[in-house]
């Protein structure tokens, strides 16, 4: 992080569709769109949120397309609860939204810096984790991805490497049935399958 909060986002998560603040140089005109400058509404944008993971204070980033679903259940706070409202509005004004510039980097409010504890002018002082659509950032020296991994994410591969099979196997059943479902064959009612 330097003086200004800026963090780099790391190569493995950019994409090709994403839209940054590339400023042109003189005769650079007629490359390609990824290095023309883009006008403020195409750029890609990011959310930065205050949480709490395992307890430590972390800052989730989501991009538009999260966000968008993670809000959609904001939609049930009542604006005539106070008890609801005061919490919501308080924790919503927090958030943070970022573009990225012409060297991929982002600023993080001054707020959210000292809410994580990110420490500015250290290399590598930031940790970035996630994926895909979402990710969290927070202090380095308090991600340490050396240590043995828990019962919880052990259970989670557990979970997912079985629900894989079972698509694999989905998949592979489909696939002897020439795209049919399991027991139903074209040109045969379902259950009844052709003679041999």
């Amino acid at each position: 992080m330097d003086k200004q909060r800026r963090v780099i986002l790391p190569k493995p998560w950019r994409l090709s569709t994403d839209k940054i603040a590339k400023v042109a140089k003189e005769g650079e005109g007629d490359k390609v769109d990824d290095e023309r400058p883009v006008d403020s509404d195409e750029l890609t944008y990011f959310f930065l949120m205050p949480w709490v993971l395992n307890g430590k204070k972390v800052i989730y980033v989501f991009d538009q397309e999260q966000m968008a679903l993670s809000s959609a259940a904001w939609d049930n706070i009542s604006p005539f609860s106070l008890g609801q409202q005061f919490p919501f509005s308080n924790f919503v004004r927090r958030i943070q939204m970022v573009s990225l510039d012409s060297q991929w980097r982002f600023s993080i409010n001054n707020y959210l810096k000292e809410y994580a504890n990110l420490p500015p002018l250290k290399k590598d002082g930031v940790a970035f984790s996630g994926s895909w659509h979402w990710g969290i950032l927070q202090n380095a020296a308090e991600d340490d991805a050396d240590v043995a991994m828990d019962d919880e994410t052990m259970q989670f591969m557990n979970q997912f490497a079985a629900y894989q099979q079972a698509r694999q196997e989905k998949l592979e059943d489909v696939a002897a049935n020439r795209g049919f479902p399991p027991g139903m064959m074209p040109g045969f009612p379902p259950g009844v399958l052709p003679m041999n």
